[in-house]
């Protein structure tokens, strides 16, 4: 799967959003409350915002998946 690899690739999967989150993979049912802490992160720290589709056609094109 998509998460085995990233792992296998050194990322750390997290579930909550803070400063050290360096690039967001937002899920289609992302809530209100994500989308709102990753646009106040943003004010101080830039965090690359990704959906979910976008980054398995990403692993896909690579044959990573």
């Amino acid at each position: 799967t998509a998460e085995e690899y990233v792992i296998r690739m050194g990322a750390k999967l997290m579930s909550s959003i803070n400063m050290k989150t360096s690039l967001l993979v937002m899920g289609i049912n992302a809530g209100p409350s994500k989308v709102e802490k990753i646009k106040e992160l943003n004010k101080q720290k830039f965090i690359p915002v990704i959906d979910e589709r976008e980054f398995l056609e990403v692993l896909e094109a690579l044959a990573l998946l």
